[in-house]
């Protein structure tokens, strides 16, 4: 069973709040998010250990106490500040495979172009995973191929075939709002999430 604690990032009600629907609707939802140490966590319970110790973010107090809310976990990593938490989603999708039927769910607890960096880092994972191979776990079904335009994935596809595929969400990538966006070598940036997941599954290889 899912475990999460709901931590918020911040204080205040909606009512409190001045704007249109659409915005008062959003401060909500980040009011509603996990905090970076809440989400260190569950990931690291969930067999994604994102940070060694002594790393400002990690956590040995926080325990999950509370129902499951997978979706908020995973809507909380794409809407933090924490570079490394965000790209963990990669990992944690090859990791808990099952968590993509939640994929759509975060995506409605998120902005417009943080939803975007959800799925081009699911679809990421998913090329990733038909290329190293599911090592016993469920296969990522395909989400977003026909959004981006890429190929559809298929399991033992070449780093070639691969490239091929992270290029085209690279593109993707670097049209998303943000100041170093367009300078982000974004296939490069998938790509070690593969050495992370395996390094942190036990895997010596990619086989």
């Amino acid at each position: 069973m899912w475990a999460i604690r709901v931590t918020t990032k911040a204080s205040g009600t909606v009512s409190e709040a001045r704007g249109d629907g659409r915005q008062r609707y959003m401060i909500d939802l980040m009011q509603r998010y996990l905090d970076d140490e809440t989400i260190v966590a569950e990931i690291d319970a969930l067999g994604v250990r994102l940070f060694h110790k002594g790393d400002e973010v990690r956590s040995q107090n926080v325990e999950p106490v509370q129902p499951a809310q997978p979706a908020l976990l995973l809507a909380s990593m794409a809407a933090s500040d924490e570079v490394r938490i965000g790209m963990a989603l990669v990992v944690l999708f090859l990791e808990q495979p099952t968590m993509s039927n939640q994929v759509e769910s975060a995506v409605g607890l998120l902005s417009p172009a943080r939803a975007e960096q959800m799925r081009l880092f699911y679809q990421a994972a998913v090329y990733l995973q038909r290329e190293i191979g599911a090592r016993g776990k469920a296969n990522l079904p395909d989400l977003y191929s026909g959004r981006y335009g890429s190929p559809k994935p298929k399991f033992g596809a070449s780093v070639d075939n691969t490239n091929a595929a992270l290029d085209q969400l690279a593109a993707a990538n670097a049209k998303l709002p943000g100041e170093f966006t367009a300078l982000v070598n974004w296939r490069n940036t998938y790509r070690k999430q593969i050495d992370l997941y395996l390094y942190k599954t036990g895997f010596a290889t990619r086989a």
